[in-house]
């Protein structure tokens, strides 16, 4: 173990020590390598070093920004028009206090089930927007169960306003956050590294990608593949090593995870080190090898449980 408590991969030779019986007989592991423990990446179930805490301050913020934009709408549903205006046979106000708070806790409870506070379900807005729709309908579905279990008046239009308005200002606010978490990273806020895997034409491209849209926040700390060829095609970061020691790079960059330029690794490297990240818990994303291509008409399309993508050809929309 070094320093900072994480292990180390290089193996090395067992020392000469005498048996526990005191005769002085070799150990039978002498001359043998020992292997000794991988690399541990620092968000790892055993990682002792810690990132900076922007990643969690920016999660609050967004969870507190979903708070507002549920509270405000659904309270302003069951307060509209006074509580006489739910007529003579009014429920106690603790009863309609209690359904208007299990909508909006359930609506809650659907954007963490539909793991809306992470990146790579929020990179798409569209796909962000349907999630939240729907997180907008378990609320009002639950709110109306709720009324009629308990035998409440609760009107409809009610459920439905508080659930619209509150998609309206979960959209309204998020689209705020991500322009602000945006505007952030293109003046170097928020910043998080990344080692890329490659060193042929896509991988600098993909380098190059990154470095044309700094709001992207994704900062390459080092290139691991090919000497010769980092070399030779001028990448900007710095070489760490061959592929076999990426882990090691994630750890000593304090990475926050790695780009892979699929068409730069042959099918065994890629496999091996694809694997190896993920069972260190390291954020992985990997190039499709194309360029050029809307994301949108990729789909994926397994064969016999492998993965592959189907390209839909272009179309012209209906005007």
């Amino acid at each position: 173990m070094d320093r900072d408590g994480i292990a180390v991969t290089e193996t090395g030779k067992a020392a000469d020590t005498p048996s526990a019986s005191g005769t002085g007989t070799e150990n039978p592991l002498r001359g043998a390598d020992i292997l000794k423990l991988p690399v541990l990446h620092l968000d790892g179930p055993l990682g002792s070093v810690r990132h900076s805490h922007s990643h969690g301050f920016l999660r609050r913020r967004l969870i507190t920004l979903d708070i507002i934009a549920l509270v405000v709408p659904w309270t302003v549903a069951a307060l509209t028009g006074g509580l006489s205006a739910y007529g003579p046979n009014r429920p106690p106000t603790s009863q309609i206090v209690g359904v208007f708070c299990v909508a909006a806790a359930s609506q809650w409870i659907a954007i963490v089930f539909q793991r809306l506070y992470l990146a790579r379900v929020c990179s798409v807005r569209s796909i962000e927007l349907t999630l939240l729709a729907r997180s907008a309908a378990a609320g009002g579905l639950a709110g109306a169960i709720i009324a009629d279990l308990a035998s409440m008046q609760v009107p409809t239009l009610r459920l439905v306003l508080g659930a619209c308005g509150s998609l309206l200002m979960l959209s309204l606010l998020r689209g705020m956050y991500g322009s602000w978490i945006r505007a952030g990273r293109a003046s170097g806020q928020f910043l998080r590294p990344i080692i890329l895997v490659g060193t042929n034409d896509e991988a600098l491209g993909l380098m190059q990608l990154l470095q044309t849209h700094p709001e992207l926040g994704l900062v390459v700390a080092g290139v691991v593949g090919d000497a010769a060829e980092h070399q030779s095609l001028g990448f900007d970061a710095p070489y760490l090593g061959g592929v076999e020691g990426t882990l090691e790079a994630v750890v000593a960059t304090h990475g926050n995870g790695v780009l892979i330029a699929a068409s730069a690794l042959d099918p065994d490297s890629l496999n091996k080190v694809t694997r190896e990240m993920l069972r260190h818990e390291v954020h992985v994303q990997l190039s499709s090898g194309l360029r050029g291509i809307d994301h949108r008409r990729i789909r994926v399309l397994p064969l016999a449980h492998e993965p592959l993508f189907y390209l839909e050809r272009a179309t012209l929309s209906r005007s």
